[in-house]
């Protein structure tokens, strides 16, 4: 699912839980906002766009994380060549010094 690729298998279990805290919570706050928005504006067009600007969020929210994360792996792995290209550039100074150290 879209949720477990994007918090892992380990972190599944308290995903799933705040995702239906926030559902619970959306369901018991929806229709009283939807109620005082129709009685603010005597239009069901403002729930309307209300409700859909919201399902729109919801289904926008994994992409934008999933993007975010893709982001943060390839700093991740940049980090990771550099502290490579560090090690291995440190490795070659300890060879060359060790080559001078027995020539001489």
């Amino acid at each position: 699912t879209c949720l477990a690729d994007l918090v892992g298998p380990k972190r599944l279990p308290s995903a799933i839980g705040i995702l239906m805290s926030v559902q619970g919570l959306a369901s018991l706050a929806g229709p009283p906002f939807a109620g005082w928005l129709y009685d603010e504006t005597k239009s069901y067009d403002a729930t309307f766009l209300q409700a859909g600007a919201g399902f729109l969020l919801a289904g926008l929210l994994p992409f934008l994380l999933r993007l975010r994360r893709k982001q943060t792996q390839d700093v991740t792995e940049e980090l990771a060549d550099m502290t490579d290209a560090m090690r291995v550039a440190r490795e070659n100074d300890v060879l060359l010094t060790s080559a001078r150290e027995t020539a001489v």
